[in-house]
């Protein structure tokens, strides 16, 4: 789960001193943060993972792309193999896109490119060492998770019930609080996470 809101930033947007409504923030935190993972379908942030393997067989473009949903920052080696066993690749063989001043600001690249071939086809056969996911949080994402639980916990407080469940439709009560325009930026971070959105190096198509 991410940390799109804290305790401490919604706090400060309460302007609360005291620690009186902690336990109630905590878990309104709790559930906004959960529920905001699943509606942008995605983890948006940092990742603590150093590597990252995936399938020669999810590549797109003709095989020579992989997508990586949630983002890559670094990538200082790739390596092919099976069974745990990997040799690294030659650090030419491989691109990062979109390139740094194509991406959104804040975004990381998506795409690793095989420039030299295809990636082989298969299982848990490519590994990806570097940093991934977002350099931080966006704000944008923030600032909703943040005004979320503020008008969660001040719906409470005037008597309304629990955040906690799901409406008669099925869907995570927390998203009566959301207003339009918050729905409007998730839905646009949604798209653009999802592959969906075309690939951004279609200059390497014909190359190889």
């Amino acid at each position: 789960m991410t940390d799109y809101a804290t305790l401490d930033a919604v706090k400060a947007r309460l302007e609360h001193d005291d620690d009186e409504d902690d336990e109630q923030l905590t878990s309104l935190v709790g559930q906004v943060n959960d529920w905001l993972d699943g509606a942008l379908e995605c983890a948006v942030g940092p990742s603590a993972a150093s590597q990252l393997i995936v399938d020669g067989s999810s590549a797109r473009a003709d095989g020579r792309m992989l997508f990586v949903r949630h983002g890559v920052r670094t990538i200082t080696e790739v390596a092919t193999g099976a069974a745990g066993t990997f040799t690294a690749l030659s650090a030419d063989s491989w691109l990062l896109r979109p390139l740094a001043h194509d991406r959104l600001p804040g975004w990381p690249a998506q795409e690793v490119w095989r420039v030299d071939g295809r990636w082989p086809r298969g299982f848990d056969n490519i590994r990806l060492t570097g940093t991934f996911g977002f350099a931080a949080i966006p704000p944008a994402l923030s600032e909703i998770a943040e005004t979320v639980v503020v008008r969660a916990f001040r719906a409470q407080a005037a008597g309304q019930q629990d955040m906690s469940g799901n409406d008669e439709q099925g869907q995570p009560l927390v998203s009566r609080y959301i207003a339009l325009r918050d729905r409007d930026t998730i839905r646009r971070f949604r798209v653009r996470l999802g592959l969906n959105r075309g690939f951004a190096s279609v200059q390497l198509s014909s190359a190889g």
